[in-house]
């Protein structure tokens, strides 16, 4: 914009001083008496004069610019006649040259034509037929002016066009390319959604393997151990057995808890906000901090895409607190909102920088939180935190439940599954 100003403001200047140079005239006379008169005639038909004597002055005004109509005298003293033409025609393109000359010659007449000059005029004749030179040449160069600044406005017009439909392509490519780049997050983020839920149907698959298979053969070979101990036995044998029922404890102990970190059964047997309980009733007893669970108690019907994520979202925020916010306690409340769950988790830690902790490129903690947020996103739902150093955490998740009056009979209560 800067640059286009002064382009305009320059050319503004230049056009004043054209508009100035158009009823400019130099009159060159060695005889003072007939220069004033000439500039005594010019000035009353309006114009403005300069003038001088010599070949060499009038050469160097010509050059300096400013004029347009020299009157000129041929017989001047510091120039002959045919070396004036001359000079005149390299500086006087774009004056108009009238000689007027009180020793014409058919000759210097044709030469003055051939060397551009405007007019041709002897002092002995009528001094109208001067003015009316002169004015014709100022319509002249007023037509030139005119038909110059006119073929300017057309090749500026002709750039601005060309200019405007560049723009106008630019623009509609790079709608384009916004209108790509919006369908390919949307779809990166449907496939992440699709990928999310295959990976916790696998998840569920072989956590319901490992329970139905792995689990019930390690306690009905605990169950078998425990009758053999009954037995009267060797106590070196009733002391193996014993060992051998002390680890299928602990294989039964170690599988139930791979169990619920792979697909706890809680949240599909019993719901999300039980599943969430469980959950921290486990982060309390492994990790010694304080946990607390509060619910409203309203039903919250929601599909399973949205209560995988939720519950994903809550485990992650929950680790992170194990893991960075050396927190005493973390607390988890769960209510609804009209047709949105709300699910606020709260811990007295250290907090930490949002901006530089939820950038994606902060793997240690950020990208789980960013995978977080970009699925409910997707789900139609959202993740904030509100954290400063020394101040604690607070993350919100919310997601879409499933209408009332969409809700099949039998889901009125707690967050019944709903296909999805």
């Amino acid at each position: 914009m800067t640059v286009r100003g002064g382009q305009e403001r320059g050319a503004a200047v230049e056009s004043g001083k054209q508009s100035q140079e158009r009823s400019r005239l130099l009159i060159v006379e060695d005889d003072e008496a007939q220069l004033r008169t000439l500039t005594a005639i010019m000035r009353a038909e309006g114009f403005e004069v300069a003038g001088c004597s010599t070949a060499s002055e009038a050469l160097k005004n010509l050059e300096r610019g400013g004029f347009a109509v020299a009157v000129v005298d041929l017989q001047l003293p510091d120039l002959p006649e045919e070396q004036l033409l001359t000079r005149l025609r390299a500086v006087t393109d774009d004056v108009r040259v009238i000689i007027n000359t009180g020793y014409g010659s058919y000759e210097s007449a044709r030469d003055a034509v051939n060397l551009g000059a405007f007019a041709y005029v002897e002092k002995a004749g009528d001094p109208g037929e001067i003015v009316r030179h002169v004015h014709r040449a100022f319509h002249a160069r007023l037509r030139r002016y005119a038909e110059d600044l006119e073929s300017a406005v057309a090749e500026r017009t002709r750039e601005l066009r060309e200019a405007n439909e560049t723009l106008r392509l630019e623009i509609a490519e790079r709608k384009r390319a916004e209108e790509q780049v919006k369908a390919h997050q949307h779809r990166l983020r449907s496939l992440g959604a699709e990928l999310a839920v295959a990976e916790e149907q696998e998840r569920r698959r072989i956590a319901v393997g490992l329970h139905d298979n792995v689990v019930q053969t390690l306690a009905l070979a605990k169950t078998k151990l425990e009758g053999l101990a009954a037995r009267k036995s060797s106590a070196q044998i009733s002391q193996a057995i014993l060992e051998i029922r002390g680890l299928v404890d602990q294989s039964v102990h170690d599988t139930r808890s791979l169990l619920f970190d792979l697909s706890p059964v809680a949240l599909y047997e019993l719901g999300f906000e039980p599943a969430v309980e469980a959950l921290l009733e486990r982060i309390q007893a492994a990790h010694r901090l304080a946990t607390r669970f509060r619910t409203d108690g309203l039903p919250k019907p929601m599909t399973n895409d949205v209560r995988v994520v939720l519950f994903r979202g809550v485990r992650e925020v929950v680790q992170n607190v194990v893991k960075h916010a050396q927190a005493r306690g973390v607390g988890v409340s769960v209510g609804r909102d009209g047709e949105t769950i709300l699910v606020e988790v709260q811990d007295d830690g250290v907090g930490f920088d949002t901006e530089k902790t939820l950038s994606i490129h902060d793997a240690g903690r950020g990208f789980g939180l960013f995978d977080v947020r970009e699925r409910l996103d997707y789900l139609g739902g959202s993740l904030t935190i509100q954290s400063e150093p020394g101040k604690g955490t607070t993350a919100t998740l919310r997601a879409p439940l499933v209408p009332e009056k969409a809700c099949p009979e039998g889901m009125s209560h707690g967050d019944s599954s709903a296909s999805g």
